[in-house]
């Protein structure tokens, strides 16, 4: 058995390292330093005029979704082959990648009016979700989330709060993991809700980390300058906006 990579795998990777040499200039490279667009955080709306359209010739390719299906803004190709793609623009500094912007979650177990409305623009970058895991009593322990969705008719009541929400500044959405039912065991009862950040009731607030003074590496995995805490107040979404069944989060 063969376990290395197709002739037209690695024709991929070459004909990606030769848009990556031809396309990094010194002045795209200047403009991430001073947006502080590391590694991972490429794909948001913060991001500057040089990047958008680096992005852009990225999108004309077809590389971005590369193998998410061809009904919903992909290119139908083998995940190897994305995976080809994503780990060339890694080197570089760019996430093309969709592995956390909650676009596999949704083509997973999202309704077929979810995938058509948000993966061909997660894809496109129209679109992009912040995530609401951390929470300042639970840290990265989603079993302990505090933050309450309770049904009311066609709605839910969102109340809490999450921290290190990196983005959420700069985000169309946010991928919301809330708790649904308080009375099972603490692993339970959780559910995803996907909803636009400028609902009422949501504030966004600033947390400078100290990979603001002195600015980060391009291209560590330190993390931008700044994340965030969200608060949620009586937020109210509709039922549409949960993905997958209530309390299965």
């Amino acid at each position: 058995m063969d376990f290395g990579y197709t002739p037209e795998q690695e024709d991929l990777r070459q004909e990606v390292r030769a848009f990556i040499k031809q396309n990094m200039t010194p002045e795209l490279l200047e403009e991430m330093e001073d947006l502080n667009e590391g590694f991972g955080v490429s794909r948001v709306r913060g991001r500057g005029p040089r990047v958008d359209e680096l992005f852009k010739k990225i999108a004309d390719r077809g590389w971005l979704g590369y193998s998410f299906p061809k009904e919903y803004g992909g290119q139908g190709k083998d995940r190897i082959s994305q995976y080809i793609v994503e780990e060339e623009f890694a080197r570089a500094g760019i996430a093309v990648g969709l592995a956390g912007s909650g676009a596999p979650a949704i083509l997973a177990a999202g309704t077929e009016e979810q995938k058509r409305d948000f993966l061909p623009r997660l894809i496109s970058g129209e679109y992009s979700f912040a995530l609401g895991f951390t929470e300042p009593q639970a840290g990265a322990d989603l079993a302990s989330l505090q933050c309450r969705a309770v049904r009311d008719g066609d709605y839910y009541v969102i109340n809490g709060q999450k921290m290190y929400t990196s983005a959420a500044h700069v985000s169309t959405h946010i991928y919301l993991m809330a708790r649904t039912n308080p009375d099972v065991a603490r692993h339970s009862g959780i559910s995803i809700f996907i909803f636009p950040m400028d609902v009422p009731g949501m504030t966004v607030r600033p947390l400078w980390t100290i990979q603001n003074e002195p600015r980060a590496p391009l291209g560590t995995t330190y993390g931008a300058a700044r994340t965030n805490e969200t608060f949620f107040d009586d937020v109210r979404v509709h039922k549409s906006a949960l993905l997958g069944k209530e309390n299965e989060g």
